[in-house]
């Protein structure tokens, strides 16, 4: 068979012609305002109880977090007092060395008169560059940043952290 001699197959249309053509307007295309509104009323009643049963529980788990922290903080403070006291002793320990020439010299005094106490002979709390005499200052300011200024801030958030960075006991 050669090319030539096969006739292509023509489209045609289908036997007694296509079906008449539809142009008139369809008044009922359209969803109706009442078909939208029907399931629009029960879908939002559920997201409004949906938003508060969501308050409710957010409300819960800020009461306990509340409590927890409220419980917490004794121990904030202890561990603030705890690093403090360490501190004093360190730097008792370095004024001690420091001034061993010198035999009038008493640790925790200036010159007989008592550094860290009041006239009421109560405890006050130093500032930084008195608790980082003898160390770097920078890294002392960012350990009393860190830990002195909010009993509630960092210092909390590395106790609750799930791989907290230790403080150094020496």
């Amino acid at each position: 068979m050669s090319a030539g001699t096969a006739r292509p197959k023509q489209d045609m249309p289908p036997k007694g012609g296509y079906g008449p053509i539809d142009y008139s307007r369809k008044l009922f295309a359209r969803i109706k305002g009442k078909h939208i509104l029907l399931p629009f009323i029960p879908f939002t009643g559920y997201c409004w109880w949906l938003i508060c049963e969501t308050k409710r529980y957010n409300r819960m788990h800020q009461l306990e977090n509340a409590e927890a922290n409220i419980a917490l903080e004794p121990l904030i403070y202890a561990e603030n007092d705890r690093l403090a006291l360490k501190l004093f002793r360190q730097n008792c320990e370095l004024e001690e060395d420091l001034m061993k020439d010198n035999p009038e010299w008493q640790v925790g005094t200036f010159y007989g008169e008592p550094i860290f106490y009041d006239t009421r002979d109560r405890g006050i709390q130093p500032n930084g560059y008195e608790l980082f005499a003898h160390s770097n200052i920078t890294a002392g300011l960012e350990i009393e940043r860190k830990y002195f200024h909010k009993a509630q801030g960092a210092f909390f958030e590395q106790l609750t952290r799930r791989n907290p960075k230790p403080v150094p006991d020496e």
